[in-house]
């Protein structure tokens, strides 16, 4: 039985988007039966249509922003 090497996937991801879709599918597409994979999730901020960026967000408000993220990568065996 040949051993996979783990895989390493950054998914950019958005409060303002459908974020959790593009997680999902790189998961399940990317990251599928590779148990250990390491996902990296990277916050992007967006400009808004007047080209004014958003506020960037607290240490507190970064931590509860991934957690859904994160509790589901550790759901599909993928490390964060």
């Amino acid at each position: 039985m040949e051993e996979e090497t783990p895989v390493a996937t950054a998914v950019a991801i958005d409060r303002h988007k459908n974020s959790h879709l593009a997680l999902k599918w790189a998961v399940d597409n990317l990251l599928y039966n590779n148990f250990g994979s390491q996902c990296f999730l990277v916050h992007v901020r967006c400009q808004n249509s007047q080209n004014l960026e958003e506020e960037p967000l607290t240490e507190a408000e970064l931590q509860k922003f991934f957690l859904p993220y994160r509790v589901y990568c550790a759901r599909k065996g993928v490390r964060d």
